[in-house]
């Protein structure tokens, strides 16, 4: 997953080839692009948890290591803010 700088330094290479110097809008653009790709990342993470599951007593159980790990991604996340 690429952090924040990563993603607004792609952006402003791209707004400065189509002659777009407004700090506002790059950064703007490059929040937008950082959540875009932080969501598909959880909602990947989430679609593993919901198929890493073991069935005791006709329930379905998600380990707490799963939600765990899942925790402290999305702390991960929260710090890129």
């Amino acid at each position: 997953m690429r952090d924040f700088k990563e993603i607004l330094n792609e952006v402003h290479e791209q707004a400065t080839k189509y002659n777009c110097q407004s700090w506002n809008v790059i950064c703007q653009l490059a929040m937008e692009k950082t959540v875009e790709e932080h969501k598909s990342e959880i909602i990947e993470q989430l679609e593993k948890i919901s198929n890493n599951y073991e069935v005791i007593d006709g329930c379905y159980v998600i380990r707490k290591t799963t939600f765990d790990n899942y925790i402290e991604n999305l702390e991960a996340f929260g710090s890129i803010f």
